[in-house]
């Protein structure tokens, strides 16, 4: 689902809120939205700063966000700077024809796509942003073409220039994390395989204890919604997750929250592994159901399909080499991968290295799945799934991509370095990982960090999830994501210096709840993100109650260069919608700040500067500010860096 950014605080008073029409998703085609009575603009060589009252010495500036530049393809432009609410056109050359029109947020802020004019490989060109002085929420009227030289005073334009690829990553603005390469298993002479008449499992879906409806959860249709899976998933059980919290919230703890332990990932194996000697496939197909294949210290190198009961061991790699789309394949229930390494797929977005269509009762332990095309695994239909102390790491889209599911856990894995090039875009689906339409999830003891994206998503009709004890940090928007779904529990996370890709009114939060009903957060350490926890309300479809956030400890500061209001704890919405007359609220929540007040943190109906004055509204009841002391108490005891990183 397509994020939709929020409007900066002008716009959600309560006495006059503006309603924004969602963002429409993208999709892969040419965009040829802009009206035969747009302007046309000239050719801008540079820069050129618009000095808007609203924006006073802030610069507008365009940034290519996409990977490649290939005539034909699609590319993400992003603009900064602009006048507040304004629309604008972007141009080709000085040229309006087939190119996208934009409307900065709140913060003068957009992203847009737009196909690649078919222009030869090697040829550079101008791409600019205009936004008309006198028409600074629409554009100026005007006949189509080339526009006549000449600015008017005010006009706000921005340019970049783009030179034609022929297929090959060119330099984006955003440096590309540097990664070695995947280790391979130590060198040792080829195990020969040996089969187990009997299955024996590693580990088993904990079961989680509610129980859930037998029928499964209707869709809510959205922007952008993930691709049908295969396979019709298998009804949904009833044995189910943690049940939603009641509206009754929990006592105030006296103790310092407990420090949450570092899920250490299984050790990888060393480079220098021979070649296997046989094909795994050919042990597959003439393995009895149920029985284990245990695999020695070699390199496969084919793709594996399954479809039958069945445990294959490792420490044995499955290679891909770039060109064979999946490493394994599943379609049987009751399948176990125990301690294999899978790397190098071509697999498609929204799909995985490891692909799971209509199975119930997978699991995957201790295994190592990295570098693949688009998420490391993807599992959609079926229930029992259990994801555990598993690596997912450096895959091109996200760690993993989860939908129409039901009953399932993630515990205790490291998920780490996805969408590393930034290909994908993040309000769409990347980064960590996201889950669409499951009921009963549990996210347990993961590590989640530096993923470009968000951490832990659960996004469109989410029920009864949970998310407990992980440990989420510097990831580049949102620790914890839940939007427009309803019913999770948020307890005894710890979340750090996530959120700065993207700071702007709310959207940095540690923990958002956006468009969403009945969620607890309770207990968690959030601390050096750009906004604490954030409660969101939009126009989306979606009811907006019963949401309790209590307990917490929010730690910040604000940085200079970034003059955005930011919210230790903001319930916000960009419309007339119900979020103060719903049941959403707050209370016993511990605050640390740099500045003294007043200083704008708090958000409710309007903001507040004051924690007095918050105390006075739903959002807060018995909230306190804890001292340094206090602070750093509880930051070492979290096992979280006592000062904030540089921004």
């Amino acid at each position: 689902m397509r994020n939709i950014r929020i409007a900066d605080r002008q716009d959600w008073t309560a006495n006059a809120p503006t309603v924004k029409a969602p963002r429409r998703p993208w999709r892969h085609q040419r965009l040829a939205n802009v009206a035969a009575t747009l302007p046309i603009i000239v050719l801008v060589p540079a820069l050129i700063i618009a000095s808007l009252p609203a924006f006073a010495g802030r610069q507008a500036a365009l940034r290519l966000e996409s990977a490649l530049v290939v005539a034909g393809e699609e590319i993400t432009i992003r603009g900064t700077g602009f006048p507040r609410s304004s629309s604008g056109v972007l141009t080709w050359d000085g040229e309006q024809a087939d190119m996208p029109t934009f409307q900065a947020d709140g913060r003068g802020s957009f992203r847009v796509r737009l196909i690649v004019p078919e222009e030869q490989a090697g040829t550079t060109h101008d791409i600019t942003a205009w936004v008309s002085a006198s028409a600074q929420t629409a554009t100026k009227t005007g006949p189509p073409g080339k526009l006549a030289p000449g600015l008017v005073a005010g006009d706000t334009t921005a340019s970049l220039q783009v030179t034609i690829a022929d297929g090959q990553p060119v330099p984006t603005s955003t440096p590309v994390p540097t990664a070695a390469p995947t280790p391979v298993p130590t060198s040792a002479p080829t195990a020969a395989p040996t089969l187990a008449p009997t299955p024996v499992p590693t580990s088993a879906p904990t079961p989680v204890p509610t129980a859930v409806p037998t029928a499964a959860p209707t869709p809510v249709p959205t922007a952008a919604p993930t691709p049908v899976p295969t396979a019709a998933p298998t009804a949904v059980p009833t044995a189910a997750p943690t049940p939603v919290p009641t509206a009754a919230p929990t006592p105030v703890p006296t103790a310092v929250p407990t420090a949450v332990p570092t899920a250490a990932p299984t050790p990888k194996p060393s480079a220098g592994t021979p070649a296997c000697t046989t094909s795994l496939q050919s042990l597959v197909n003439a393995a009895s159901a149920g029985s284990t294949i245990t695999l020695g210290a070699c390199t496969y190198r084919e793709t594996v399909t399954i479809n039958k009961r069945l445990t294959l061991r490792g420490p044995a790699t499955i290679d891909g080499e770039n060109t064979r789309t999946y490493g394994i394949v599943v379609g049987a229930s009751d399948v176990v991968i125990d301690g294999l390494t899978i790397t190098r797929t071509t697999n498609g977005a929204q799909d995985g290295a490891v692909r799971v269509r209509g199975a119930d009762r997978f699991t995957i332990i201790n295994a190592h799945i990295t570098r693949a095309a688009g998420a490391c695994i993807s599992i959609a239909g079926g229930s029992g799934h259990l994801v555990d102390s598993t690596e997912l790491a450096y895959c091109e889209q996200e760690g993993f991509h989860m939908t129409a599911t039901s009953s399932s856990v993630f515990r205790d894995n490291d998920i780490h370095h996805n969408n590393p090039n930034r290909r994908f875009d993040t309000g769409w689906e990347a980064g960590a990982g996201k889950a669409t339409v499951v009921n009963g999830l549990l996210f347990e003891g993961n590590t989640v960090r530096y993923n470009n994206g968000p951490g832990l998503w659960c996004d469109v009709d989410c029920r009864n999830v949970t998310f407990r004890g992980n440990r989420i940090h510097h990831n580049t928007e949102s620790g914890i994501f839940f939007e427009i779904s309803d019913g999770a529990l948020i307890e005894d996370n710890v979340l750090w210096e996530n959120g700065w890709g993207f700071p702007a009114w709310g959207w940095g939060a540690g923990i958002r709840i956006s468009s969403s009903s009945n969620v607890e957060a309770r207990r968690n350490v959030v601390a050096w993100n750009p906004d604490g926890i954030v409660v969101a309300s939009q126009n989306r479809g979606h009811a907006v109650g019963g949401n309790n956030v209590h307990d917490n400890t929010i730690i910040m500061t604000p940085v200079a260069s970034d003059s955005s209001d930011k919210f230790m704890l903001g319930f916000l919405q960009d419309w007339s919608g119900p979020l103060y007359t719903s049941n959403n609220r707050g209370s016993g929540n511990d605050y640390w700040h740099s500045e003294a007040e007043p200083y704008t943190r708090f958000g409710w109906s309007t903001t507040h500067s004051t924690l007095s004055s918050f105390n006075g509204t739903p959002g807060e009841e018995g909230g306190r500010y804890i001292s340094a002391t206090e602070r750093d108490a509880i930051l070492s005891a979290s096992g979280v860096p006592l000062t904030q990183a540089a921004h």
